[in-house]
């Protein structure tokens, strides 16, 4: 499976650690190899994600320096989201008639949106997509296009709602993925 985000900047930043905790959590696997290439980027976002995985056993593992081989699978991960957020980009640009913004929230949720994709509807050799070999069922909830309006329910305000017996009340938004 892959999973992507825009990080604000480089370096020592709560904000990748976060993330990169909470997809790790949402995998739902006690013992992992977490490798990395050494780049420096990455090196305190891996380091402080494996010291918050508590109940997880986090073996670090670096790759040598400089060889894109010995760490293939993720180059190639990489190179899929980012072909994949410029189409879903570019799609979204023409129907907004304007350039996206990278420093506007939704260049955010369109560089996740891209890596669910791959892993929610990526078939792979076997005919199976990342996100149902690991749960064993394909994904079925509904989709829409990114930055499409859609109506949706708050989960608070639908517990209220029922609680209440009141009928619930869409609001209108933007649909930007279904993220766990």
């Amino acid at each position: 499976c892959l999973a992507a985000t825009q990080v604000p900047a480089t370096g020592v930043d709560p904000y990748a650690p976060s993330f990169i905790v909470g997809w790790l959590r949402s995998l739902g696997w006690k013992r992992l190899i977490m490798k990395s290439d050494n780049e420096r980027a990455l090196i305190s976002p891996l380091r402080a994600a494996a010291m918050n995985l508590e109940g997880v056993d986090a073996i670090k593992q670096a790759c040598p320096e400089g060889d894109h081989a010995a760490n293939g699978l993720a180059e190639v991960g990489v190179r899929e989201v980012k072909a994949q957020t410029r189409v879903l980009q570019s799609h979204l640009e023409q129907r907004l008639g304007r350039s996206l913004v990278w420093t506007e929230p939704l260049a955010t949720w369109l560089v996740r949106h891209a890596a669910n994709c791959l892993s929610r509807y990526g078939a792979q050799a076997d005919g199976r997509t990342p996100d149902q070999r690991r749960t064993g069922r394909r994904w079925r909830r509904q989709v829409v296009e990114f930055g499409e309006k859609a109506g949706f329910l708050p989960v608070a305000a639908r517990r209220e709602a029922r609680a209440a017996g009141d009928a619930e009340r869409v609001l209108d938004g933007i649909f930007v993925g279904h993220h766990e």
